[in-house]
């Protein structure tokens, strides 16, 4: 894991946050370049559900959303 955060520190992706009483602690916290990307992202995602679900009739997208429910909640029984 130590690896894969110092490759993102380097890429100023994000920052290291050493523990107030324990040097032990050490926070990561995503810097404004990676919120800028995590934000295109999300965009990008919303627009390409978005083009799926307008090829779809209304009748499929209430079925999609139906069987997604009970997937939900077979989940949620466990």
């Amino acid at each position: 894991m130590t690896g894969i955060i110092q490759r993102l520190v380097e890429a100023g992706y994000v920052m290291r946050i050493p523990g107030a009483k324990d040097r032990r602690i050490i926070r990561i916290k995503l810097t404004p370049k990676a919120l800028n990307l995590v934000k295109r992202i999300n965009l990008r995602r919303q627009k390409m559900i978005s083009r799926i679900f307008s090829k779809l009739s209304s009748d499929k997208r209430q079925q999609y959303l139906e069987i997604l429910e009970r997937i939900r909640d077979i989940l949620a029984r466990g």
